[in-house]
Parts: C-alpha cells; sequence; structure tokens
C-alpha cells in the first residue's frame, strides 16, 4: 500500500487537474486506513495534457460519398489532399457506414514536438478508429463546427492539427489530420511517424479509456 501512494504521489505533476483529484482522494483513503484497496486508473502523462472528454452522437447511416465530397457546393466544405483520397476516402467511397452508439472520445494537446508513436507510448498503445468509424465519428465533429466555429471541446480551428489514428480495412495504421484553413475543412493523410512528425500545441483524439 506504501508503494502505491508513493507512486501517485511522484506522478502527480504528470496529471491533469481530473485525475489529480482522483489521485489525491485515492492516497487520503489509502493514508486513513478507510479502506483495503482503492483502484485507481491513472495514466502518467509527460508530454500529452488531457483537455477533456467528448461525446459523439450516433449517426445514422450513410453511404460515404454523399456526405464526404471534395470541394463539394454544399453541406460541409472539404478539401481531400492525395493521401486521404487515395488511401482512406476511395476504398470507402460507395459503402455504408453509421455510428450506432455514442462514443467518448479523449482529446489531449501536445506540450512538445512528438512522432505518432510516442503519442500511442505514452497513451499505453491505445487503440486506432476503424476507418468505417471514422466517417461518421469525422463527419459528427465537423457537423458542430461545419465552417470553422470556435466550440469548447471540439476541434481545433486555430491553425492547429486534430490528429487521428485509423486503421484501414488492410489493417494499416494511419494518421488523419483534419485541419480548417480558413475556408474549409483540410483532410490528409500520414503514414505513422512521417516527416518531423507533429507541432506542440497540436490535438490528439483518442477513444476514451473505461
Amino acid at each position: 500500500m506504501k508503494n502505491v501512494i508513493n507512486y501517485l504521489t511522484k506522478n502527480l505533476e504528470f496529471m491533469s487537474e481530473d485525475l489529480q483529484s482522483e489521485a489525491k482522494h485515492a492516497i487520503e483513503k489509502l493514508q486513513n486506513g478507510t479502506v483495503a484497496m482503492v483502484q485507481v486508473s491513472i495514466r502518467a502523462l509527460k508530454n500529452l495534457a488531457r483537455m477533456c472528454e467528448l461525446t459523439v452522437s450516433p449517426v445514422s447511416e450513410f453511404i460515404v460519398e454523399d456526405k464526404f465530397q471534395h470541394r463539394a457546393k454544399k453541406g460541409i466544405k472539404m478539401y481531400f489532399y492525395d493521401n486521404f483520397k487515395n488511401w482512406v476516402y476511395n476504398p470507402m467511397q460507395k459503402k455504408k457506414v453509421s455510428l450506432q452508439a455514442q462514443m467518448k472520445l479523449e482529446k489531449f494537446s501536445l506540450t512538445k514536438p512528438m512522432y505518432d508513436t510516442e503519442i500511442q507510448t505514452e497513451l499505453g498503445n491505445s487503440k486506432p478508429i476503424p476507418v468505417a468509424m471514422f466517417f461518421p465519428l469525422i463527419l459528427g465533429l465537423l457537423s458542430l463546427q461545419p465552417n470553422g466555429e470556435e466550440k469548447d471541446g471540439g476541434l481545433l480551428v486555430n491553425g492547429y492539427a486534430n490528429i487521428f489514428h485509423v486503421v484501414l480495412e488492410d489493417n494499416h495504421v494511419v494518421a488523419v489530420r483534419a485541419y480548417w484553413d480558413g475556408d474549409e475543412w483540410d483532410l490528409y493523410s500520414y503514414g505513422l511517424d512521417y516527416g518531423i512528425g507533429w507541432d506542440d500545441g497540436d490535438c490528439f483524439f483518442a477513444p476514451a479509456t473505461a
């Protein structure tokens, strides 16, 4: 029990405010001997700051090309870069997708430049989002900010990237970047750890852990 207290105390500075509160409450209970066992799910974050947890509502079934169109005249304005179009969009273009139940995401801000594998390691290798789930998920998020509106806890529209790790139908994992350029939503796709990595201030979205 003493080892648990020491571990929690040592890692308080690396936790977000909500996790700090949970950990302090657990430490107090352990020190007072009011419980025989305390189960706490703590992630010691060093280069990522947990910003919030957001909930995406269910999305009814649709055909991908009906909602996602390169520079469409109606609906959400999007620009598809080549890798996103070839790797992510084209194989799914004619397929029906939906989000059957609400989905919770955690939003993390990078406090230093990081590569994709560094992000994954710090988060304990969070699972990538299946591509059939990614399309209704990102549609649900974009629908709340179709014209780049500011939204507390939502996608960034300040020039920084919104990052998602997506597993394609061939099991290849890619990073997808959603970026508001002032006029439309730019959608990019990269191989993991491409180039110089991601900038501090970018945000990474991952399925929420229990």
